[in-house]
Parts: structure tokens; sequence; C-alpha cells
């Protein structure tokens, strides 16, 4: 990665890097997502069921990127509030107006990669975006999610809403699947 953003640098395309840098970390955490939810063989109708049940108990607003239990009303902690609080998160005080706003122009477009990835393996239409990929990159995007799963994966979920009620806490998975073998990752 390094050796393609030293690239990127060299010929002052910001822009194409920041791009490079959100498919590879949506990617990156994809598979981050599989080597840390490796669990035993589980019926994947039953999980289907309950992150359906659990995902229509739940709404998320992303402006204000707000979790709300529509049984109670109650807001959830966002699991990345969660994250931020324990230092995981950027130091935002240490940036410059500048870079905050090139900041959220990034993740405007990591959102939007995450819609097409999740429009991929699900065949499901997104919302429209400020931001598009080009026919290209989305070639390119589909081929590494087919060579990324392929046949040997089913998948399970994608871009789901998940919570925890006693922790009051709640988030998004990037992608759960089944492989051919039966375990859940």
């Amino acid at each position: 990665i390094s050796a393609i953003m030293d690239k990127f640098e060299a010929s002052n395309n910001i822009y194409g890097a920041f791009i490079f840098i959100a498919i590879a970390s949506v990617i990156l955490n994809i598979l981050h997502l599989m080597c840390i939810l490796s669990v035993k063989k589980t019926d994947t109708k039953q999980i289907k069921n309950i992150l359906s049940t659990r995902a229509k108990e739940m709404s998320f607003d992303p402006s204000t990127h707000t979790y709300t239990y529509l049984i109670t009303g109650e807001i959830y902690t966002p699991i990345s509030t969660v994250k931020d609080n324990q230092g995981y998160g950027a130091d935002l005080s240490s940036m410059s107006d500048d870079l905050l706003v090139y900041g959220e122009r990034c993740a405007e477009i990591g959102t939007m990669i995450h819609d097409e990835i999740h429009s991929i393996l699900t065949k499901e239409k997104t919302e429209k975006h400020r931001v598009n990929l080009s026919k290209g990159a989305k070639k390119s995007l589909t081929r590494i999610i087919e060579k990324l799963f392929g046949k040997d994966y089913e998948i399970i979920a994608s871009e789901q809403m998940i919570s925890n009620d006693s922790a009051k806490i709640a988030g998004t998975i990037d992608l759960l699947v089944k492989d051919k073998t039966g375990k859940i990752h």
C-alpha cells in the first residue's frame, strides 16, 4: 500500500490516493472481519432471521450518526463513538479546518464505496451519492469482490445494523459470510 501511495504522492494525485486508501480500507475491513468473527458451523438461516428482526427494531440516521431502538425510542451509542472514547479514533482537535473538510469528503467517498460493495454482494440498488465510481472503477471493484469471495462464500449479511440492548450500543457490520466448510466469518 505504501509503495502505491508513494506513486500517488509523486504525481500529486492526492484525490486518487484517498480513493485508493478508501478502497483498501474497505477491503482490509472485510478481511479483518472475516478473521475476528470466525465461529463454529452455524445455521445461516437462523442468523439471517435474527439480523433481520434486529434491523427492523433499529433505525440509523446517517446525518447525525444516530442509532435509535424503535421499540423504546432509546438512542444507542454508536460503536465508533465507543472506539473513539477509548482512544482509537482520529484526534480532530489537531486537524486544520481544510483537513477536516477534506476528511468529510473522503468519508463521503468511503460511504459510497461501502454502498457499491454492498450492491455488488447483494445485487441490491443503493441510494444515489454526490460522488460516484467510474464504470472502470466499478468493474475493478466487482472483479476484486468476485476474486475475494467467488463461489466459496455465502453472503449472510452486508452493511447490517447490529446492537446490544444491555450495553446500549449499536453499529453496522460490513460483511458476514459462510465459507464452503460451513464456518461463519
